[in-house]
């Protein structure tokens, strides 16, 4: 198992994730990780099928990814315990659907076949799989479903700062795009939330030529607290700031994650 981070049990350092239960079962970081995104993926795809929020999707990734840092691919299957965290993310979410449903709906993701009947064998076996894991899952997440949106976070630096909507909509990508990556096991959502808009913004600069943008969200993230817009905390400590250097850190993962892919320049 590996050992936690200081700030939380579900943080690590870069040096933990190459030490992770798959990679010791003989997968290479690069092989673990794109297993891993294939099962995001999965989870996004039955996630439009059914209709269920952003939120919803996103919160399964996350716990998807963390139990992934308990146990090896090897031994459950990406696509199983993807299916798994997203009913369960459904029910942390009240956004509960009958199981057949569900299943049959993974069941037509994970054959690539949209015209699946729904009396389908495959479909009862789905159900199964998921009933099965759940325990599981459950387990080694620790009965963790308390997840913050980092979407939501970064919403709301985007309406502090009253930023405009092309902005937000790449922000919102980037939070999207990184749950495919390790940036979620490495930074806290305040980090995350605040290095896409940040980065948001420098991409906009560098569009439009102008960096004044740029330069007040700086501002911002060196010297404002993070506060809904009622006024209520997000249960931060005292006078909370992600700090440069994390928000830097992240971006450079970001653009990495980017780069692998071939799409940064």
């Amino acid at each position: 198992m590996l050992s936690s981070a200081e700030t939380s049990q579900w943080l690590f350092t870069r040096e933990e994730l190459e030490k992770s239960p798959s990679i010791a079962c003989g997968l290479t970081f690069k092989d673990e990780w794109d297993q891993r995104s294939k099962g995001v993926l999965f989870i996004y795809k039955v996630s439009r099928l059914l209709n269920f929020s952003m939120d919803i999707a996103a919160s399964a990734s996350i716990m998807f990814q963390r139990f992934y840092t308990r146990c090896a691919l090897q031994k459950h299957h990406q696509y199983d315990i993807a299916a798994t965290c997203l009913f369960i993310s459904t029910k942390a979410n009240e956004a509960r659907t009958k199981i057949k449903k569900f299943a049959y709906n993974c069941a037509r993701v994970g054959l690539s076949d949209m015209g699946l009947a729904d009396n389908s064998k495959v479909v009862s076996n789905w159900e199964l799989v998921i009933l099965k894991n759940e325990p599981l899952v459950l387990q080694y997440i620790c009965f963790d479903l308390e997840i913050q949106s980092t979407a939501a976070i970064a919403l709301n630096i985007v309406n502090q700062n009253k930023l405009p909507t092309n902005i937000c909509k790449i922000a919102l990508a980037l939070v999207n795009d990184s749950l495919h990556s390790p940036i979620f096991l490495l930074f806290d959502p305040y980090v995350i939330a605040s290095t896409a808009v940040y980065l948001s913004a420098c991409i906009n600069s560098q569009a439009s030529n102008d960096f004044s943008t740029e330069i007040s969200l700086s501002t911002f993230l060196m010297h404002n607290e993070f506060t809904l817009p009622t006024g209520k905390s997000l249960g931060l400590p005292p006078n909370y700031k992600p700090g440069l250097q994390q928000v830097e850190e992240c971006m450079l993962d970001i653009l990495a994650f980017y780069s692998a892919l071939g799409l940064a320049s």
